[in-house]
């Protein structure tokens, strides 16, 4: 888990905690690459992909990622981008406004980005996928909706799949119900992909906490668990400023 946040039209902040679900290089077959994206899946029609359909391409967003056991924070700036269905007009539940229209990175191909955001549907649970179904997020649910979220707890992925050469074809399961297949395609076409093009990087790695006081002369100390934090490294304590830039690439300088 980690912070992302970002500025609404109106200038107010906005912040929430979202799931890494991992790096994505657009073009890794054209050699090494440090600018890989950061992805996160979304429902588009939440209030930040409102927010990026209203600008040409991405907004400006900062994701802060901490972690405990090293004591090290990341803050990553870049602008942030969705990967929505290529026609959710004609796919999304007519109940509600469509889905925005795609905004991708600088030289992303759609056709590439519509690939990476099936192959993650795939990936997703059936129960993450059952919730895309629902109703749009802060929207109040109705009966109807509550009744059918509760039977559809579990979504498959019916998306065509292939078999890998030299294993053995998995049986055929049963046809799903329209009800099943008319919450998938309404799921899926609200499934967005969230991209991070992260341009500056401010690393900072805290000292390892100090250890436990003694107690006081004439008492008993209660058994302490054995720590947990690493040994404090060469690092411990610098800050580390990361950025970006088209032509030169990544420059780092200490802070």
């Amino acid at each position: 888990f980690l912070q992302l946040a970002t500025v609404r039209p109106d200038g107010t902040p906005s912040n929430r905690t979202i799931v890494f679900r991992g790096f994505w290089d657009p073009a890794p077959t054209t050699g090494p690459r440090f600018d890989s994206l950061l992805e996160f899946v979304t429902d588009a029609r939440s209030q930040k992909c409102g927010d990026i359909a209203t600008t040409d391409g991405g907004i400006l967003a900062e994701a802060c990622w901490y972690f405990p056991a090293t004591r090290e924070q990341f803050r990553l700036s870049g602008r942030l981008y969705i990967v929505t269905a290529p026609t959710p007009a004609a796919a999304a539940d007519a109940t509600y406004s469509p889905p925005p229209p795609p905004r991708l990175p600088p030289g992303v191909p759609a056709a590439h980005a519509e690939v990476e955001r099936l192959r993650l549907w795939r990936t997703m649970s059936p129960a993450l996928r059952a919730s895309f179904a629902a109703p749009p997020p802060l929207s109040p649910a109705s009966t109807s909706d509550v009744a059918t979220n509760t039977a559809l707890a579990a979504l498959p992925c019916l998306l065509p799949t292939s078999t890998p050469a030299g294993t053995l074809p998995q049986p055929t399961p049963s046809p799903p119900s329209t009800a099943v297949r008319d919450a998938h395609n309404r799921a899926l076409a609200v499934f967005a992909l969230a991209l991070l093009d992260v341009t500056a990087v401010d690393y900072l790695c805290l000292p390892a906490a100090p250890p436990p006081a003694s107690p006081p002369s004439g008492t008993v100390a209660a058994p302490q668990p054995p720590p947990v934090l690493p040994a404090p490294t060469p690092h411990a304590g610098s800050r580390t400023l990361y950025t970006r830039s088209p032509d030169a690439g990544w420059r780092f300088s200490p802070v």
